[in-house]
């Protein structure tokens, strides 16, 4: 029996993070690499941990403020996301 759920749990967590990841890609559909020092980027993984968030969504909010302390501003779509 409690394997049985288990199986069903983790297909569902499976399930689940499947439609998360197309929900993410549809999002922000556009790739941008960025080469970075180790500890530039362990620095980005460890502040995106404390503020409880990805890497990824770390970086894009600190692209966001640069973008308008240098005057530019991003279309409303990208804010929003």
């Amino acid at each position: 029996m409690l394997s049985s759920l288990y199986a069903r749990d983790h297909s569902e967590m499976l399930r689940e993070g499947e439609m998360q990841e197309r929900r993410r890609r549809q999002r922000f559909p556009t790739y941008l690499h960025v080469r970075s020092p180790l500890p530039l980027a362990d620095a980005i993984a460890r502040a995106a941990d404390e503020k409880m968030t990805t890497s990824s969504e770390y970086v894009r909010q600190a692209i966001l403020a640069r973008l308008k302390s240098d005057g530019f501003q991003p279309s409303q779509a990208t804010e929003a996301a």
